[in-house]
């Protein structure tokens, strides 16, 4: 499980070669710090791609939803999770660990601590 900010195509090459299966961008649709073809270049790497249009100002309740749904549905695969800066794929991964039953605590250390 990896959280990151918006790779680069050479770092999507990279995350497929070291068994990354499925991306999940949280880029809200419209913003320009996406790629205009990330879809068509992560499923060309072999890698499946899942998108949630994330408003960084409005997220929603249906957004979270959508994401722990993609998550539940791909347990047990390797997960890359991006966004433009890592803000809210970070913050989304952590409500995924408490979902999980994760103590509030603990999921913080691994989350910030893990490389």
């Amino acid at each position: 499980m990896i959280t990151a900010g918006l790779p680069s195509k050479a770092e999507f090459e990279k995350l497929a070669s070291a068994g990354v299966e499925v991306v999940i961008n949280l880029i809200p649709d419209g913003n320009p710090n996406g790629h205009a073809n990330e879809a068509s270049l992560v499923t060309s790497l072999g890698m499946q791609y899942e998108h949630v249009s994330v408003n960084w100002t409005q997220p929603k309740i249906t957004d979270i939803e959508r994401f722990f749904d993609i998550m539940d549905a791909n347990k047990g695969k390797d997960i890359l999770v991006h966004c433009a800066a890592n803000y809210r794929a970070s913050a989304f991964y952590y409500l995924y660990q408490i979902k999980q039953g994760a103590e509030d605590s603990l999921a913080y250390k691994q989350q910030t601590l893990a490389p």
